[in-house]
This record gives C-alpha cells, sequence and structure tokens, in this order.
C-alpha cells in the first residue's frame, strides 16, 4: 500500500503537481518496512535527480550499497563510498573490517555508520554457530 501510495504522490495523481516529500515518506516505509526493492530504487533516484534531500549524512549511500549488495542492483554500485566498503566487507564475513570502516563513517558524522558499527562489533565478537553470527550472516 505505502508503494502505491509514494507513486500516486510521485505522479502527481489527483493533486495538482507531485509531491516529492509525500513520496518519500511512504517509500521509505515500504522500502526499509516492506523490503520492496522497487521503492529503494525509486527512493535511490530521487535522491540522484535531486527530488529530495537526504535529511542525514550518509543516507543516500546507504541506500545505494544496500540496493547493490542485498538486490544484486549493479546500477547502484558506487565501490568508491564508504558505505559500499562497509557492505563488501561484511558480505565477505571480515567484520572487525567493517566495523573499523562504518566507525570512520560514525566518526564522520554519519549516524547509520555508528549503529552499523555497533552491529558488526557484535559480530566480529561471534564465533561458530551462535545465533548471533547466523543474524550476521543473514542481515550482511
Amino acid at each position: 500500500a505505502c508503494n502505491n501510495a509514494g507513486t500516486a504522490a510521485y505522479r502527481g495523481s489527483g493533486i495538482p503537481s507531485p509531491d516529492y516529500d509525500s513520496a518519500r515518506k511512504f517509500y521509505t516505509r515500504a522500502c526499509y518496512e516492506g523490503a520492496l526493492t522497487a521503492s529503494c530504487r525509486t527512493l535511490s533516484d530521487m535522491y540522484r535527480d535531486k527530488q529530495i534531500i537526504a535529511s542525514a549524512k550518509g543516507e543516500a549511500e546507504w541506500l545505494d550499497a544496500q540496493l547493490c549488495f542485498k538486490a544484486n542492483e549493479n546500477a547502484y554500485c558506487k565501490s568508491t563510498t564508504g558505505q559500499y566498503r562497509v557492505l563488501e566487507q561484511a558480505s565477505a564475513e571480515m567484520y572487525s573490517s567493517a566495523a573499523i570502516t562504518a566507525g570512520n563513517l560514525c566518526r564522520e558524522g554519519d549516524s547509520m555508520g555508528c549503529r552499523t558499527e555497533f552491529l558488526l562489533k557484535a559480530c566480529a565478537k561471534a564465533s561458530g554457530t551462535s545465533p548471533v553470527l547466523k543474524a550476521c550472516r543473514r542481515s550482511f
């Protein structure tokens, strides 16, 4: 439903002109809560087309990195970003290295980098067949 509402706001259906702020809210919810790749892709494109501005440092870069690694959307892979490097290292189960990279992003003001650093440190400490390590493998 959120994806459909986002599309209606994005296209301006039933309103005088597109409402990008409303579209952003709906697409964000569909992307992050509903895991709808199409919503994530449109949201990223809205950043790229400057229809919306990121409200937090690294916001658009995290979205692109997730599209790259979790949805295999090669057009969104930007190997020059720290967010890409975090997910690249984490997907290779190099959790300690990924935590350091995320920590560097955190110190630069990237709040998602801070949260990701915390998670990756827990992943790095986990071992064997622990539930934490299983969750890390699914997450990254």
